[in-house]
């Protein structure tokens, strides 16, 4: 009787360690963008760009929602800050050293940068480089750590790092050449020159993207994100693990129960 209940303990603890590895297993709702330097190597860092020019893609993962406004945020170390002339890119969108905004290195690890509120209507200022009705605002869900920030660039402890924001679709030369809209398959390219004055030092710059799905169109926040990764999966670490033990653990306590039972 005793194997009996440890058996069906075992297996009901399986059975919710699977429930919650497939929940954690589901794609980040506020994850649909992806921006990917084109032809970075398998098992790149992230979203990283360390030579100029880089030609990018972006596309919508989300086959239900079309994106109607697509932003670009990038965040550079210290060396890219120190040379920098200019980031262009070929659809007009520019970022000048001016349009960087510091955060410091005492800053801490959970300050989330871009802003939230919306400034439609004001004097343009940093961080933005080009906002021509106002930053919209954004959606808390989607902002990024400080920490995070740091972690994937490797940016020493104490050291600052620069961030600016720029509205995409309102370039002058971007062209959407599918459907109206970031549609999911239908990617879009572009390139970004980052011009550090010929220094050849290990500057580096990330390039994410920031959009707002047209569910809502009464609402212009921003309310989805690029993630770090080419995949918008949160998996659990142990959770697969335990996936993979189950079928021995259950052997191994069949063998049990057969044992007491020859007894």
């Amino acid at each position: 009787m005793l194997v009996k209940k440890t058996l069906l303990a075992v297996v009901i603890i399986l059975n919710v360690l699977s429930m919650a590895s497939f929940a954690m297993a589901m794609p980040d709702p506020f994850a649909t963008l992806t921006v990917w330097p084109v032809n970075t190597p398998a098992g790149a860092e992230g979203p990283i760009i360390t030579e100029s020019p880089a030609d990018v893609i972006i596309y919508n993962v989300d086959s239900h929602r079309v994106l109607d406004d697509v932003w670009l945020m990038l965040v550079i170390n210290k060396l890219a800050h120190d040379n920098l002339v200019s980031i262009t890119t070929n659809v007009s969108l520019n970022f000048l050293p001016a349009y960087f905004l510091e955060i410091p290195g005492t800053a801490a690890p959970n300050e989330k940068i871009p802003p939230t509120g919306s400034d439609s209507g004001t004097t343009p200022s940093l961080p933005y480089a080009y906002r021509p009705n106002g930053w919209p605002g954004m959606e808390w869900n989607d902002l990024y750590d400080v920490g995070s920030l740091r972690s994937q660039l490797k940016i020493p402890d104490g050291e600052s790092m620069w961030y600016s924001v720029g509205d995409l679709d309102d370039a002058i030369a971007w062209i959407d050449h599918g459907p109206a809209g970031l549609n999911h398959g239908d990617p879009e390219y572009f390139t970004i020159t980052v011009d550090v004055g010929g220094f050849g030092g290990s500057w580096e710059a990330m390039v994410l993207a920031l959009g707002h799905t047209n569910d809502y169109p009464d609402n212009p926040i921003l309310n989805v994100h690029s993630p770090y990764t080419r995949s918008t999966l949160i998996v659990s670490e142990l959770g697969p693990f335990l996936l993979i033990l189950a079928p021995v653990s259950a052997l191994g306590l069949y063998k049990i129960r057969y044992k007491t039972r020859k007894k």
